[in-house]
């Protein structure tokens, strides 16, 4: 994660948090104005999906391979159900860095990062317990189901 790390996550939570609150907010407003360009890789309604709604404190409740070069991941958000389907993908890798910390939620969406990379399109999500996720793919679609 470029923008959004645990460690800033974190310090906005904390009891001195107006000068984190601050770093947040300007990265976002960076982070917004670099996703803005990736609208042609994502099409319209990933794209809007992400920036009007997104999956902030929803639920990683599955993960599928859908075929060849497929994932799905199915998501729970506030009742709501969402897949998420990536075709194309190269890369998946799933980091869990323990600092000891109680977790009670492994899967819990915290925030996203679209990025490009080369030829494809990279999503990274920060989980609440500071796990993150990426995946390297050309085509992501967004169903409510």
């Amino acid at each position: 994660m470029e923008y959004f790390t645990y460690e800033l996550w974190r310090r906005i939570q904390g009891p001195r948090s107006q000068k984190a609150q601050m770093e947040w907010e300007a990265r976002a407003s960076r982070y917004l104005n670099k996703v803005s360009r990736l609208r042609p890789r994502l099409g319209d309604t990933t794209y809007r999906f992400f920036r009007d709604h997104g999956l902030h404190d929803g639920f990683v409740r599955g993960i599928g391979d859908g075929g060849t070069r497929k994932l799905t991941l199915k998501v729970d958000q506030f009742g709501k159900q969402f897949r998420l389907e990536f075709d194309e993908v190269t890369s998946v890798s799933f980091v869990y860095r323990s600092k000891g910390e109680k977790c009670e939620a492994l899967l819990e969406w915290g925030y996203e990062e679209f990025s490009r990379q080369g030829e494809q399109t990279r999503l990274e999500v920060l989980f609440s317990s500071g796990a993150t996720l990426a995946i390297l793919f050309r085509k992501l679609t967004v169903k409510r189901v």
